[in-house]
């Protein structure tokens, strides 16, 4: 693992591949990311455009990616998140950090809503 790990278990469920200068669509659903394994170039300028398929709030973080403030993707709604793929070949998590609320203590990364940048 090259950055920082995420806060929860990963497995991979969809692969995508970035194409230099389109953005690459990623879905909410439930508490997965669709795709949640990304493949790019390192260096690259990269889009993620997030639909939020889900009935409830989700976010996306990745400190490793230089996106340390989490981006919000309301219910219903969309949102894009921005960043340089590094320049060192390696993977990258990212994870949404939304509690669960009340009934459940562990937030969505930690109930496995997580995913991986792997950088070429």
């Amino acid at each position: 693992m090259t950055g920082e790990a995420a806060p929860g278990p990963y497995t991979e469920n969809t692969r995508v591949t970035e194409t230099a200068g389109a953005a690459v669509k990623v879905q909410t659903i439930g508490l997965a990311f669709r795709a949640n394994t990304i493949v790019v170039k390192a260096g690259d300028n990269v889009s993620l455009n997030f639909t939020n398929c889900a009935a409830f709030q989700h976010d996306f973080i990745s400190p490793a990616l230089g996106v340390n403030t989490k981006v919000n993707i309301p219910v219903g709604g969309d949102a894009t998140v921005t960043f340089k793929a590094p320049n060192k070949p390696g993977k990258y998590m990212f994870w949404c950090n939304t509690p669960s609320g009340p009934s459940n203590p562990l937030n969505h990364a930690e109930r496995g809503m997580t995913g991986e940048v792997i950088v070429q």
